[in-house]
């Protein structure tokens, strides 16, 4: 174990496994742990170190999880669990070649919040012209993309564009009684194109090492969704 570990271990007056590590995000961060008996050693000691500052963990959001291939929780139950971290469900799986890997697609709650953001803007820009509302769904789809596509997360990709485009649809044939739907529909689907779905992040955001627990996802610089 390295002086800087040791000396970490001495002012927060806790002993940990060197394979434990944390990953942040802005005002989220999940702590990895080799074992559950760490876990809970953790967690009471970040609960001691918050109180002494007045501050107190937010119990609704705060869980212990099992996750990994490692994963040992005492009671011979090695299944492991997923979770939710900066918008992604976190899913432990293998690749093509049988190694382990955190599989990661977009979150249900984001997928919906993110669904419902573009509703709005669609109803309320309705009567702009559609060249000016591509304009702007393809600058919302790209920031979308820019954030969501990692790698195994095309799929969700793919749907969010579809649901953008039946919403977008949808908004303009309410524009007019006389609407003609089958110029409206080529339109938008020869003319007006959406952007398809790309993976922007085929390698994952940031190498982390240890990366047993979220394989190579982690919090990086992308762009947030222009949502």
């Amino acid at each position: 174990m390295s002086d800087t570990k040791r000396r970490q271990e001495r002012e927060r007056g806790v002993k940990v496994n060197p394979e434990n590590y944390t990953v942040e995000g802005a005002y989220d961060f999940i702590i990895g742990c080799e074992n559950r008996e760490d876990a809970l050693t953790l967690l009471e000691a970040l609960e001691k170190r918050l109180d002494k500052h007045g501050l107190t963990l937010n119990r609704e959001k705060t869980r212990l999880v099992r996750f990994g291939r490692r994963w040992d929780d005492g009671s011979g139950n090695s299944g492991s669990e997923t979770f939710d971290f900066l918008g992604f469900t976190h899913i432990p799986g293998k690749d093509r070649q049988g190694r382990y890997l955190v599989k990661r697609k977009t979150a249900r709650k984001r997928f919906s919040r993110s669904l419902k953001s573009v509703a709005e803007w669609c109803t309320n820009n309705r009567h702009l012209p559609v060249s000016v509302q591509w304009k702007q769904l393809h600058l919302k789809l790209s920031g979308h993309y820019n954030y969501y596509g990692v790698r195994g997360n095309f799929n969700a990709l793919a749907r969010f564009r579809h649901e953008v485009w039946k919403l977008w649809f949808n908004t303009l044939k309410r524009r007019s009684q006389k609407v003609n739907k089958n110029r409206l529909y080529n339109l938008i689907s020869s003319v007006f194109v959406l952007p398809t779905p790309k993976i922007t992040h085929p390698e994952g955001w940031l190498d982390l090492n240890p990366g047993y627990l979220l394989g190579r996802a982690g919090c990086g610089n992308s762009a947030r969704p222009v949502l």
